[in-house]
């Protein structure tokens, strides 16, 4: 690094350190933080996430501080071989086993076969256009069903399952 450089950044370093009780933040550690925010989040650790919130607002050393008090008055680890394990679902439809932590969606199809005139009804799993990159376990699945009552009953099961794992529907149909 230039030596000039370098001296100007050592003297806006102390001068900021000396009079906010700061280090300066780059953008990449800001989105680092970000990150880490969102995985304490999604394991309910809501309290470190707070902690994280005044990141950057308050001294290093209050933060370093209060991050050091959690971790003294929270000494258990989490084992997760010592945590209930909680079943794993599958879906059963027409001999195939589908794991139902990787439903993201599903779409009722309707075909007419122009030979029999008869309409065909399927159930299309975790609909993914064809342009994504990268498609999810079951993009595209379908499953081929009997009749339109068997498909409505496949669509109830599979709301129910969703609504367990915690989804929730908005019918923008019944809105208008």
């Amino acid at each position: 690094m230039n030596k000039y450089f370098n001296s100007a950044v050592s003297r806006f370093k102390k001068k900021f350190e000396e009079e906010f009780k700061i280090s300066p933040i780059s953008e990449k550690d800001a989105e680092v933080i970000v990150e880490i925010k969102e995985i304490l989040r999604k394991n309910g650790l809501n309290d470190i996430k707070e902690f994280l919130e005044d990141y950057k607002f308050l001294a290093d050393q209050e933060i370093l501080d209060k991050l050091m008090q959690y971790n003294i008055d929270n000494p258990e680890i989490i084992d997760k071989d010592k945590q209930e394990k909680l079943p794993r679902k599958f879906i059963i439809a027409k001999g195939q086993r589908i794991e139902a932590i990787y439903l993201y969606g599903y779409q009722k199809k309707i075909k007419k076969d122009f030979e029999t005139y008869d309409n065909k009804y399927y159930i299309l799993l975790n609909p993914t256009p064809p342009e994504v990159k990268k498609v999810p376990l079951y993009g595209n699945h379908l499953i081929q069903l009997d009749s339109q009552q068997e498909m409505e009953k496949y669509v109830l099961i599979l709301d129910s399952l969703m609504e367990g794992n915690n989804c929730e529907f908005l019918d923008i149909d019944e809105e208008f």
